[in-house]
């Protein structure tokens, strides 16, 4: 994509604030759930439609997510990603613990050390509670992904430093790069990329750390109006 193919003239679009930039960004990363993923088949076509044109138009776009790589590449229907030529990679898994470049090479896999995997445990089953306590130590951090899971992920390791790791290997810097999300482990990203847009679902503090917030949600397509915000999806 040419680095005109931006226009200066900003469609109709329902975010707050927002100027379409002079050159469009090269790379777009995105959540999954609560932010590409809708319940309603036609609004999740809207999606599919416009990350399809993002492929095709060679927009280098991601996933940026706390799923695992085969349980994000199930959100796209069966025979789309093989239409499209879209491999999953490159892509930010595990929030970060679980990064790969553009031919599926590992750029970042964080494990956690033995010792730390069996004080989580055993804290956990001190606790004999269904969900995790606040545990004190440096060795990992505790984040909200969706409103029943907790993930652990080693100090260090955010979507955000996912994101950077992917730039990197592709020659690009975060100012060329867009993310969208609606939960706490979107914030580094947000805070990373120049051009970030939080859902209209998204958590107050979400949306306090992007630069736009989109006044849909995910049920109402907010990723394909990112899309039509940034780039010109409806002429072709």
């Amino acid at each position: 994509m040419n680095d005109d193919a931006a226009s200066n003239s900003t469609p109709p679009v329902m975010i707050t604030n927002f100027v379409r930039p002079e050159i469009a960004p090269k790379c777009f990363g995105t959540d999954i759930d609560g932010t590409f993923l809708a319940d309603d088949p036609e609004m999740y076509q809207r999606n599919l439609d416009a990350f399809a044109w993002a492929i095709k138009n060679g927009i280098d776009i991601f996933f940026c997510t706390g799923r695992g790589y085969d349980d994000a590449m199930r959100v796209l229907p069966p025979g789309l990603a093989e239409k499209l030529g879209f491999t999953g990679y490159p892509g930010v898994y595990y929030n970060g613990a679980a990064v790969y470049g553009r031919n599926g090479e590992v750029l970042t896999e964080a494990l956690f050390r033995k010792d730390v995997l069996k004080h989580i445990m055993d804290r956990i089953l001190e606790a004999k509670h269904e969900r995790f306590q606040d545990m004190e130590g440096v060795e990992f951090i505790a984040k909200r992904a969706l409103n029943d899971l907790t993930d652990l992920t080693p100090m260090g390791i955010t979507k955000g430093s996912g994101i950077a790791s992917v730039l990197e290997h592709l020659g690009r810097t975060p100012d060329q790069c867009a993310y969208m999300g609606d939960a706490a482990n979107d914030i580094e990203a947000m805070h990373l990329v120049r051009h970030s847009f939080a859902v209209a679902n998204a958590t107050q503090a979400v949306k306090d750390a992007a630069k736009y917030t989109v006044h849909q949600t995910n049920e109402n397509a907010a990723f394909r109006t990112v899309m039509e915000a940034l780039y010109d999806v409806n002429q072709n």
